[in-house]
């Protein structure tokens, strides 16, 4: 069982599940620009490796 399945007040659950999402927003965030980075990095890392 689920820590949001105890929850009887629908309200509560909404409110406990929209933290959970704004908790995610911010690790989401960060996976994308550590990505935009690690893509910029390969890419310049070929670009020197292809002599330009």
């Amino acid at each position: 069982m689920s820590a949001l399945e105890s929850i009887d007040d629908k309200h509560q659950l909404v409110r406990q599940y929209a933290s959970v999402e704004d908790s995610l927003e911010q690790f989401e965030q960060k996976v994308e620009k550590a990505v935009r980075d690690l893509d910029r990095h390969l890419s310049i890392q070929d670009d020197i490796a292809r002599g330009k």
